[in-house]
């Protein structure tokens, strides 16, 4: 999987950001991992909660990775230990394992979808997409722009290597989760307009204020309420829009 210049130019600055979450890690009680599991569209890493991480598009397209139990590392291990990997794979697993060990904010607002709030703060202005969610073209019908730029783009979609251009121009700039896992997050984030409203979504989203310290607005992830149904639907291979039992949730920088 190749990354454009722009990416490879900010590497540092990724690699702080992931530094920055794994440091967090530090003053919380560790759990032994109970399970890791992986379905077509996400993987999941059990330990006393259970966290969520989808996998990067690419995957989709093979038979699916297994995301196996290593005998001997705690949650805050294997954290550690994978989420800073190169290998968007193994990154992909680390950050489940992060988003499974990261206490639960009492902060959260529940019952807004990030879509809405996205469709909410573009209205009229000039929003980036990062990543193809299905909501994209509801946006065209009342934002003045919309571009989706992708690592592997659809019809319709910019490449990747059109974010330097296209970045500083949006006033609202939402960017998947998946990003932390394919070293690519930096990159967006340093070429963002100062003012834009930038918003981190999907199941893979940390919910921790350590983010906002690089620029970003407001985290749009997920509270899971029932891990039973929620890994049922990982291993019949549901996307994250069809999984029950977790919620949408959203943390605002104060």
């Amino acid at each position: 999987m190749t990354r454009h210049r722009l990416f490879r130019t900010f590497i540092p600055t990724h690699q702080r950001i992931v530094a920055s979450l794994v440091e967090s890690l530090a003053g919380l009680v560790d759990h032994t991992v109970r399970e890791a599991f992986s379905g077509a569209h996400l993987t999941a890493v059990w330990c006393e909660r259970l966290g969520l991480a989808s996998w990067p598009p690419f995957v989709s397209e093979r038979d699916g990775p297994a995301a196996p139990v290593h005998a001997g590392l705690s949650c805050k291990e294997r954290a550690a230990r994978d989420l800073p990997s190169s290998d968007p794979l193994r990154a992909t697993v680390g950050l489940a394992a992060l988003n499974a060990l990261l206490p639960v904010p009492q902060d959260l607002e529940t019952g807004v979808k990030a879509q809405d709030l996205i469709a909410s703060a573009g209205r009229g202005k000039s929003v980036a997409v990062i990543g193809h969610f299905p909501f994209v073209a509801r946006l065209r019908d009342t934002c003045q722009n919309v571009w989706v730029l992708e690592l592997r783009p659809r019809p319709g979609d910019l490449p990747a290597s059109e974010a330097e251009r296209v970045l500083p121009l949006a006033d609202v700039v939402a960017v998947t989760g998946t990003t932390l896992a394919n070293g690519t997050l930096g990159g967006l984030l340093e070429v963002c307009s100062p003012g834009a409203l930038k918003i981190l979504l999907g199941p893979s989203t940390p919910l921790t204020p350590v983010l906002f310290d690089f620029g970003l607005n407001v985290l749009a992830g997920v509270r899971v309420w029932d891990p039973l149904r929620v890994r049922e639907g990982i291993l019949s291979g549901r996307p994250y829009r069809k999984l029950k039992g977790l919620e949408p949730v959203l943390m605002r920088r104060r």
